[in-house]
């Protein structure tokens, strides 16, 4: 389980060129379906979290 630990901070931005393929696509249905932003060069840490819980394949409950 991930959990957010205090004092610890959470990056600002993500090296989209360091990502496989099968992220790349996960993260473009994350950020088109789930958590919608205009531009992909604008992900937050919300959408990339989403993102490496689904490569993980760890369940997540985002509400709906």
């Amino acid at each position: 389980m991930w959990t957010y630990q205090t004092g610890k901070e959470i990056p600002k931005t993500s090296n989209q060129e360091l990502m496989t393929p099968k992220a790349k696509i996960w993260m473009k249905f994350v950020c088109s379906r789930i958590w919608p932003t205009i531009e992909m060069a604008k992900i937050s840490s919300i959408q990339a979290i989403i993102t490496y819980g689904i490569l993980q394949k760890k369940q997540i409950c985002i509400g709906t």
